[in-house]
């Protein structure tokens, strides 16, 4: 990456830096629903759709507002801190992606199972 900026949304180790720190801010209060904004690149946190279909992929982009940049916040249950974001175009959670159990860095949206998969936690390192 050397510095350049990516549309990609990866997982990687947290070093604190400006391009790992994403600001919420509400839209709507009464369902929780806000959008996600890198503090780095000011770009916004959106589920990428192609000729009106459902695109698994998550990508930061420029702000619109669109449904597809908009996520509802859940809480984690059953002693798991955390939260969920719900993608509000599509419905599907925001997770890392795991194939037959094995972790790969990037970032799309699943569906899922009750709200208990741990790689659709979100937390904050501190």
């Amino acid at each position: 990456m050397n510095g350049v900026e990516q549309p990609d949304v990866k997982v990687a180790g947290c070093t604190g830096g400006d391009h790992q720190q994403w600001a919420f801010t509400l839209v709507d209060s009464s369902y929780s629903i806000v959008t996600v904004k890198n503090k780095r690149s000011g770009k916004c946190l959106q589920q990428s759709w192609v000729n009106g279909v459902e695109q698994p992929d998550v990508k930061a982009a420029g702000c619109t507002g669109g449904s597809n940049q908009l996520w509802q916040i859940h809480q984690a249950q059953y002693q798991v801190t955390g939260y969920f974001l719900e993608n509000e175009s599509s419905g599907k959670l925001l997770q890392q992606r795991y194939v037959n159990g094995t972790e790969y860095p990037e970032v799309n949206v699943g569906t899922g199972g009750g709200f208990d998969y741990l790689n659709q936690v979100w937390r904050s390192p501190r």
